[in-house]
């Protein structure tokens, strides 16, 4: 009987797992594209993140530092980093149609 419920918990947690994983790559990729659109308006912004250290980074090391994070196994933090790397992409692509105007991000 404990074998059983240990086997269901562990499927259980591995089905948990490997969904997270799975939304992390689907938010990956869609900041993936984000990332895209935004270098090719030429307004790719820079973000202070906890990955990439004290310093401001620009988009493109914080989507390699989420790849990375990925890779290692921390979907989670890839996830996160991705969704900052998604804000920050739209919120660019925003201020790209009114260039050199005060900018404020919606949130």
């Amino acid at each position: 009987m404990k074998k059983l419920v240990t086997a269901i918990l562990a499927a259980s947690v591995m089905t948990v797992a490997g969904a997270a994983s799975a939304d992390a790559a689907a938010t990956l990729e869609q900041a993936g594209k984000a990332l895209k659109a935004v270098k090719a308006a030429g307004f790719e912004w820079r973000l202070i993140d906890k990955a990439t250290g004290k310093k401001s980074a620009p988009l493109s090391k914080l989507m390699k530092a989420a790849e990375k994070a990925q890779k290692s196994g921390d979907s989670a933090e890839a996830e996160r980093i991705a969704k900052r790397i998604i804000f920050a992409a739209n919120a660019g692509l925003a201020q790209s149609k009114n260039p050199g105007k005060v900018f404020y991000p919606p949130r």
